[in-house]
């Protein structure tokens, strides 16, 4: 619960997360079992208890998960947990809960060595996390704000502004719900950014949500389809264990003017999900990467009921870069890191001077990924 809510505290510090965000706490609890928002959890089931009357329960919902990560967990085999063991020892342990908030402690500690950001537990409608990461943030709004001057909030999830004469775009969220109308955002946004030479777009304090989103950005930087990603879904039928793999492409935003500076992007530990997918389509589309390693965490997660108003989410699918490399557990690495500390972002932004220093220098002669002119 800790890490959840700590990264909660910084991404609502930025404007990146609201108290009815998708994932994020909205304050620390004393409890580990304390409430976390989840506006997309799904109601709990009709007749759910807060506490079962007897065992069995808690002993069929033990089943039910066993199942489900044996033959629907795209993750299961990725650290080469023994799982059999692990459900052995969670049962000892459930013969002796009295609650049910004693069983989900069960279930959070046989969960929580998976190392899995994706993977909650949702407790009538609240989530609670099972992995106890606590990435380091590498962007705070006082010292993004110290470097970018004429700041504008453009909707919810768009933030723009200036460094010199560079441009600077802040996109602090992909959330469905809170972050439905970024695409619009950014079409207007985008009239009085393209003159611009260079171009800094900050992805740091993002989380992820809805990939289509970060397409419609990113589109912006390509005239033809680039490939940015690969992924295959878990089927316990084929022989692999996985369906087939697929590469997913960015294509031109439809109908839109196509940007021509040089575009540098900004990345950091809490980055996860489709913000690192939206890395990788800048990447393939010709911007270099700055900052430090992002979370490597891509699930597409499907709900599993195990009864007793208790679900998991669970990972159906799994994220490879373009050479095959696992993103879950890996990341995104940036092409030049920039260290800092909490002391180093708290009043200053070292990433983006070094951003604005790499725009401004001359560059090299290359070959441009993001296809011929119009």
């Amino acid at each position: 619960m800790k890490s959840r809510v700590w990264i909660a505290s910084t991404l609502i510090a930025l404007g990146c997360a609201s108290p009815e965000s998708d994932g994020a706490a909205t304050a620390a609890q004393s409890s580990r079992l304390g409430a976390v928002s989840a506006s997309s959890a799904p109601a709990p089931s009709a007749g759910a208890s807060s506490a079962p009357t007897s065992g069995a329960g808690y002993s069929a919902a033990l089943d039910t998960l066993e199942r489900a990560l044996d033959t629907q967990y795209s993750y299961r085999d990725r650290l080469g947990l023994d799982w059999k063991a692990m459900f052995a020892k969670a049962r000892e342990r459930t013969a002796g809960v009295a609650s049910r908030d004693a069983f989900v402690e069960v279930l959070v500690d046989l969960l929580a060595p998976a190392k899995d950001a994706h993977m909650d537990l949702v407790v009538d409608g609240k989530f609670i996390p099972t992995d106890r990461a606590q990435p380091a943030a590498n962007i705070s709004l006082k010292g993004v704000q110290s470097r970018v001057a004429d700041w504008k909030n453009l909707g919810r999830c768009l933030s723009v502004g200036r460094v010199r004469k560079l441009a600077y775009v802040l996109v602090n969220g992909l959330e469905n719900g809170r972050c439905d109308s970024l695409p619009a955002d950014w079409s207007k946004a985008f009239v009085d950014l393209e003159a611009a030479p260079g171009m800094i777009l900050d992805l740091r304090g993002n989380t992820g949500g809805n990939e289509v989103y970060a397409q419609a950005i990113a589109g912006s930087f390509v005239r033809s389809a680039v490939p940015y990603l690969k992924n295959d879904t878990r089927d316990a039928r084929e022989p692999s264990g996985f369906g087939p793999r697929y590469t997913r492409t960015l294509e031109p935003a439809v109908g839109a003017r196509r940007y021509s500076g040089r575009v540098v992007v900004l990345i950091g530990p809490l980055n996860m999900s489709s913000a690192e997918s939206f890395a990788l389509m800048m990447r393939a589309a010709g911007a270099k990467l700055l900052g430090a390693r992002t979370r490597g965490a891509s699930a597409n997660p499907k709900l599993v009921d195990l009864g007793l108003g208790i679900s998991v989410r669970v990972a159906s699918w799994r994220a490879l870069l373009l050479d095959g490399t696992l993103l879950e557990g890996n990341g995104v690495s940036p092409d030049r890191e920039i260290p800092v500390t909490a002391e180093d972002v708290a009043a200053a932004d070292p990433i983006i001077d070094a951003a604005a220093e790499e725009l401004e220098r001359p560059s090299s002669t290359r070959s441009d990924p993001r296809g011929a002119e119009d």
